[in-house]
């Protein structure tokens, strides 16, 4: 690495960011490189220290070399605030929405992409959910982040959809399959339960899901928050919107969803609570 390269590196921070990138696309171009997207990424990877090196390291491989997807990534990781004294609607704009406690209106945002983070509510299970569903069906979590599921989906105040990027086969997104025919059970305490799977279609008249179970599919149930945080959303002609739970089977890490806290499931089976969060690339 020459001296000029040395004033190049980065590690953190939104207008240094903005900086960087512009330093890297310059060198790119001066060396006759700006059409090449691998040379500008591993060229970009050299010049990452301390917290923005660590963030690189947990990147997917497809991310890290390739230059319009890790320069789209780094701008998300380090957005730029530019007024010293902004509103609390000023900053809600000006960050992504991922990184900010407000709720501006999302409709008409660029679709977002990444991984969905699973961490328990006892703390003993902290990974990602994998790519592949397991025999049943069922979704579950992975401590490898090389293993995990990529995401995509676009920004709405309404519940949408949440589409895979890396799934092998014909399901295209994330869904939830009850465990037996007929409506699931609301009230507090019950033994419903749903599986956390991959559907192939979100259009409710041709719905297929990876799992076994034998209930109702859904998938346009997902809201994600400003901060990241993923809630799954179930209403019908009996039930008002209603926010479901996470729980995960304590042994073999499968992903479900039950209608509260109170749930046989976690009460009786010790299934762990858990939350869902997004995690941008």
């Amino acid at each position: 690495m020459t001296n000029s390269d040395e004033k190049l590196e980065f590690s953190g921070g939104g207008l240094e960011c903005e900086m960087f990138v512009q330093a890297v696309q310059r060198r790119a171009f001066a060396e006759e490189k700006h059409l090449d997207s691998g040379w500008i990424a591993g060229f970009a990877a050299t010049l990452l220290t301390g917290d923005a090196l660590r963030w690189f390291a947990r990147l997917d491989e497809k991310v890290q070399t390739n230059w319009p997807l890790l320069r789209q990534a780094l701008l998300a990781r380090y957005p730029a605030i530019r007024d010293p004294t902004p509103s609390s609607t000023t900053l809600a704009l000006a960050l992504p929405p991922y990184y900010s406690d407000q709720t501006p209106a999302q409709e008409g945002a660029k679709a977002r992409a990444g991984r969905i983070l699973v961490n328990t509510e006892d703390g003993k299970l902290s990974g990602y959910v994998r790519r592949d569903v397991n025999r049943t069906g069922v979704f579950v979590v992975t401590e490898d982040v090389s293993e995990a599921l990529q995401v995509t989906y676009q920004p709405s105040s309404q519940c949408h959809d949440i589409n895979f990027l890396n799934v092998p086969g014909e399901h295209e997104c994330l869904g939830i399959r009850w465990w037996v025919g007929g409506s699931p059970n609301m009230t507090r305490g019950s033994g419903s339960i749903a599986a956390l799977t991959g559907v192939v279609d979100s259009n409710w008249e041709r719905k297929s899901a990876a799992t076994t179970y034998s209930g109702i599919t859904a998938c346009t149930i997902w809201e994600v928050s400003p901060s990241g945080s993923i809630s799954a959303i179930w209403s019908n002609k009996s039930w008002r919107a209603k926010t479901l739970v996470f729980a995960v089977h304590p042994q073999k890490r499968e992903v479900y969803v039950v209608p509260d806290s109170e749930s046989t499931w976690v009460v009786s089976f010790k299934y762990m609570k858990a939350a869902l969060t997004f995690e941008p690339f």
